[in-house]
């Protein structure tokens, strides 16, 4: 293996504008920090406001579960797009959905929308929610929907104790 150091071309790094240089060189005076002030003196944190509360630790706690992503979004489809990937009389699953590339590896919930017509029969069965004309366009068609609980956390009920 023979060194090839010699022909490796130099590496030239621009040079950065001199400031204070006089007028005409376009930074000249006070060299781009305009007139007075602290910021022209020295450096100053990004941030920082003169003494003042930063903005930041003004803000508020994001405190509890909601803003650690716990619910599950579910993602939304048309029912246009489901008509032009699936015969008449589909099942129609969560994992059918992602085969055919219609919804992501990560989906859990999927919302169907009413957008564009279909004419085929459908039966829907996994985690799937609907919209109240996708519903109508579904049953209307002649498809059905099975009853599953989409994997979202259900909420119990408050107990409440007579005494």
């Amino acid at each position: 293996m023979s060194t090839v150091l010699h022909k490796l071309t130099k590496v030239v790094h621009p040079r950065g504008k001199r400031v204070g240089r006089g007028y005409s060189s376009g930074k000249g005076k006070t060299s781009g920090r305009g007139q007075t002030g602290q910021r022209a003196r020295n450096h100053v944190a990004g941030g920082f406001e003169g003494g003042q509360t930063k903005f930041v630790i003004r803000l508020p706690f994001l405190r509890g579960k909601q803003f650690r992503s716990s619910r599950v979004k579910p993602t939304s489809l048309n029912i246009s797009q489901i008509d032009k990937f699936f015969d008449t009389n589909a099942v129609i699953t969560l994992d059918g959905l992602k085969e055919k590339n219609l919804v992501s590896n990560k989906v859990k919930v999927v919302k169907v929308l009413s957008y564009g017509l279909t004419t085929k029969a459908f039966v829907f069965d996994g985690p799937f929610k609907f919209s109240r004309k996708a519903l109508e366009k579904i049953t209307k068609a002649g498809g059905s929907v099975k009853e599953s609980a989409p994997s979202e956390q259900a909420e119990s009920p408050k107990s409440t104790d007579s005494e």
